[in-house]
């Protein structure tokens, strides 16, 4: 059965997120919530690029590929939110789909600022988290 796991680090940056701005928070558990059950919603984690458009009162989200570590090979992926009102939230979730799992695994919560370089010590974190679940690289 697919699930959705955070890495103790992810975990603990969305119970910072509380902290900080408790109604972004609330955005992503409700979001994460709703794709992990609905099996239609989660099988397009592992898409490239996907976006769902919620009902009237829920939240919007986007998953697409981390494109410079996925031409690698790696399947990771980050996930985007917009509010029930349409405006983003300022946070981003990085994951990543281990198929032979059958699982997601969150790995980092970030600022929507946040840069994409891979040299950047987060991004270097995901790769190490990666690499320590046995996710395989393609």
């Amino acid at each position: 059965m697919t699930a959705i796991h955070f890495t103790p680090i992810a975990e603990q940056e969305l119970d910072n997120l509380w902290e900080q701005d408790e109604n972004a928070a609330a955005d992503i558990e409700t979001a994460l919530e709703e794709i992990s059950s609905n099996p239609l919603i989660f099988n397009h984690l592992s898409d490239k690029k996907y976006r769902h458009i919620g009902k009237p009162g829920q939240a919007d989200f986007e998953s697409q590929a981390f494109e410079a570590l996925y031409r690698k090979g790696l399947n990771l992926f980050r996930l985007k939110f917009w509010d029930v009102n349409g405006a983003v939230i300022n946070y981003r979730v990085i994951y990543a789909h281990h198929p032979q799992a059958d699982c997601f695994y969150i790995l980092a919560v970030v600022n929507r600022d946040f840069n994409y370089d891979i040299t950047h010590p987060i991004v270097q974190r995901v790769r190490r988290d990666y690499d320590s679940l046995g996710i395989p690289t393609y």
